[in-house]
């Protein structure tokens, strides 16, 4: 099975589960993988592949954020900035005016998204260090409304709605998890769980579940990113981002809210970034000299086409550049490392290509 053939998959789970059919108090039935589909297939072709160590299993959409972007836990600041995903975004059938959809233009922030992803991003630094290991989904693809727009979650339906949907979820579980192999699978939340180990009865894969990050949970609301670290560590699957040498080297935006786990916060872009005080920006180190010069910065001009040329020429640069390389390889020794930049894209930017020059061999 490859990525493709699960976008296939993911289509025909859509359809199947758009056949499905709910009486009140549903009033209003939202299926993102239909209207949302194009930043829904574009997180699983970036992100999706084979052998992953864990697939974190949520609910279903909530209104404000898989609704929104098509992603799980798809606040829309956090799959647009963090996760690099932006596409166009319809709307369903039948809106709910009280539950419009914005896409990624959603002026409501999803709590529950941005807990789940900033824990990700704090823990991991880079999307590609988290999905080369684990893959987020949800269990049921559907929102469903009452007619005042309060969400209901699928174990609130009836007893027939559950059965039918439940049995194109677990069906649609087993499918994709036959593609990911995980090692565990790990519900957010404990109706997930329950789901998964239902579904996948029998099967090698091991369960778990992890407090859900909804605001609606008072234990979520103290200080759930710590339990979230603490229930990671408990399974084995906290792990580390890449490594050069002993010491952890991430790199995270520098508009992104400091953390204890940074380690040493270097900047290395050649210029400061726009609206970040010095005071803010908690930098222990600017190194300028590692930067690309003004030339190579200005050929690439954050062009995603010229990604592969800026490439070899900055890495030209550094190989040229001893001394600055050094420095940075000196501070990595002695612990971890964070690489501070600026640029809106987490993919292809400079801190990318120091990251993976440390983290060789």
């Amino acid at each position: 099975m490859t990525v493709e053939d699960l976008v296939k998959a993911t289509r025909r789970f859509s359809r199947e589960a758009g056949r499905l059919r709910f009486g009140a108090p549903v009033a209003q039935v939202y299926n993102p993988l239909d209207y949302a589909r194009l930043p829904h297939e574009q997180y699983l072709r970036r992100y999706a592949g084979p052998g992953r160590t864990a697939v974190f299993l949520g609910m279903n959409p909530g209104p404000f954020g898989m609704a929104q972007t098509g992603v799980p836990f798809g606040d829309a600041a956090m799959v647009r900035d963090w996760l690099g995903i932006s596409a166009r975004v319809g709307r369903p059938p039948r809106e709910n005016p009280r539950r419009p959809v914005y896409g990624f233009a959603c002026p409501r922030a999803e709590v529950s998204g941005r807990r789940l992803w900033g824990a990700i991003a704090r823990l991991y630094g880079t999307p590609e260090d988290f999905f080369s290991r684990f893959f987020v989904a949800n269990y049921c693809p559907l929102v469903f409304m009452e007619a005042g727009g309060r969400n209901l979650t699928p174990d609130k339906l009836r007893r027939a709605e559950k059965e039918a949907l439940y049995a194109v979820c677990d069906e649609y579980l087993r499918l994709s998890l036959g593609f990911f192999a995980p090692r565990w699978v790990v519900g957010i939340g404990g109706f997930a769980a329950r789901r998964a180990g239902e579904a996948l009865a029998g099967g090698t894969a091991r369960i778990a579940s992890v407090l859900h990050p909804s605001p609606a949970s008072p234990a979520a609301n103290r200080d759930w990113a710590g339990a979230f670290e603490r229930k990671l560590r408990e399974l084995g699957l906290l792990g580390t981002a890449r490594t050069g040498g002993n010491a952890v080297v991430r790199i995270k935006r520098i508009y992104e809210e400091p953390s204890d786990g940074d380690g040493l916060r270097v900047l290395v872009d050649r210029l400061w970034p726009r609206g970040v005080s010095k005071e803010a920006a908690k930098l222990d180190l600017w190194l300028r000299e590692v930067a690309p010069s003004d030339g190579t910065r200005k050929w690439f001009g954050h062009d995603e086409s010229r990604w592969e040329g800026f490439r070899a020429r900055y890495l030209a640069e550094l190989r040229a550049n001893t001394g600055a390389v050094a420095r940075l390889r000196e501070l990595c020794a002695k612990g971890a490392v964070t690489l501070l930049y600026a640029a809106s894209d987490p993919e292809h930017n400079n801190a990318v290509v120091l990251r993976d020059l440390l983290s060789g061999p």
